[in-house]
């Protein structure tokens, strides 16, 4: 197990995946994927993050599954790396640590909702993307919106002329660095977003989301509280008396990142012909 000593980790489906594995792999590295084994089984939803993880899924070495599903469709690959079952995603951990850190913006103190869009399937396509301004629209009728946007969406709302289509109670607001959008995320009282790690968080913190997709790899809140929208008018109405209602119930969040470097010095520890004292994995394991 890692000849060489070196492993090299990558996460989910970005194209830094995709780069992180075929330079690892140039490197004569081996790969781990964390965020293993999430599938829509549809290469155009989303676009185009399927190919890129079903491509480097079968080239990694080891394959964190953050879920029973997850696991389940990597069984079903038969991918030749090893599958490692973690109990949920490492975002869990980039929240705990987003908590403890002071946000750089001003948190609105009336009630709000947060909404994001940037998936490349919706933001180029102006049919989707004017019905995304159009639920935007809807939402604000019913409280005010913060509207985080990407430099493209931002673009392409300009291009096809929808910017100014948005309700004077939906406030733009730039890209925010990961502290301060969690902790808007924290005191919105719903989430309407396309991406798959505010699924997932919203889920974390029992916050209801609806999921501007037609199709999510992720079951993380579906059905408890989060709401495919599949561009339904519908849908979001079902998603408001849902949210509406909402009352959030407590979980007990996992800690993912420790079962993963847990189980990588475990690994490391067999190659070198080494075993971790007793002393040091109590220390490791009461670290913060």
């Amino acid at each position: 197990m890692f000849p060489g000593g070196g492993i090299c980790l990558v996460h989910g489906d970005t194209m830094s995946t995709l780069l992180g594995v075929s330079l690892a792999r140039a490197a004569g590295l081996e790969v781990g994927h964390v965020e293993a084994g999430l599938r829509s089984y549809d290469y155009l939803h989303p676009f185009p993050e399927e190919l890129i993880r079903v491509y480097c899924m079968k080239r990694c070495n080891v394959l964190f599954a953050p879920s029973a599903d997850a696991l389940s469709h990597l069984n079903q690959m038969n991918v030749p790396g090893k599958v490692i079952p973690v109990d949920g995603n490492t975002v869990v951990d980039a929240l705990h640590f987003a908590e403890t850190v002071p946000a750089t913006i001003s948190i609105p103190q009336e009630p709000y909702a947060l909404a994001a869009c940037h998936r490349l399937e919706t933001i180029t396509n102006r049919n989707r993307l004017e019905r995304v301004v159009s639920l935007i629209n809807r939402v604000s009728e019913e409280l005010p919106v913060i509207f985080v946007t990407h430099k493209p969406t931002r673009r392409y709302l300009t291009r096809y002329n929808l910017h100014n289509r948005l309700s004077s109670d939906v406030k733009i607001m730039e890209m925010q660095d990961y502290v301060s959008f969690t902790a808007l995320m924290r005191n919105a009282k719903m989430v309407l977003a396309d991406g798959g790690s505010i699924q997932e968080e919203c889920s974390y913190l029992c916050k209801p989301c609806l999921v501007l997709r037609n199709k999510t790899e992720r079951c993380d809140g579906i059905g408890i509280n989060a709401m495919l929208w599949g561009f339904k008018n519908q849908m979001l109405e079902e998603f408001l008396a849902m949210a509406k209602d909402f009352r959030p119930v407590p979980i007990d969040l996992p800690r993912p990142s420790k079962q993963i470097a847990d189980y990588l010095i475990h690994s490391c520890g067999i190659a070198h012909g080494n075993s971790l004292s007793a002393e040091t994995i109590k220390k490791y394991r009461s670290a913060p």
